[in-house]
């Protein structure tokens, strides 16, 4: 039996892990915000007032790590598979890296600047 190289070893388990865990972090999602709560009733206050418990910017921030991650390795798979040319297949992977890492930067950034008081403020203006 091959053995993998260190890194896809480490890359197959974060997509097993990440594969077992978002469905879970994203069906409590569903369930508490559609469920549970009246979708008629979820406005800006009501999350704002969610977010403004750390718990739950943990676990929003958690599927946004896991579900960036995941779809950046599927895509490096993806890239992997189709684009043969060394030089491309470095800068396409580069690119899909940067974008990733935009996305999280400005997800983190709305996780943690995040204050309710400045919402709801700027929300009865």
């Amino acid at each position: 039996m091959k053995t993998l190289k260190s890194g896809e070893s480490k890359s197959w388990l974060f997509m097993r892990g990440s594969g077992f865990l978002m469905p879970s972090l994203v069906l409590g999602h569903l369930i508490i915000q559609h469920l549970l709560n009246d979708v008629h009733n979820l406005e800006a206050e009501w999350v704002a007032d969610r977010w403004d418990k750390t718990g739950w910017r943990i676990w929003d921030g958690l599927m946004l790590l896991l579900a960036v991650g995941h779809g950046l390795n599927g895509t490096r798979y993806v890239i992997d598979d189709y684009v043969h040319d060394p030089y491309f297949n470095r800068v396409a992977k580069q690119g899909v890296s940067v974008l990733a890492l935009l996305l999280v930067a400005a997800g983190v950034a709305g996780l943690v600047a995040f204050d309710k008081d400045t919402v709801l403020k700027k929300l009865e203006e």
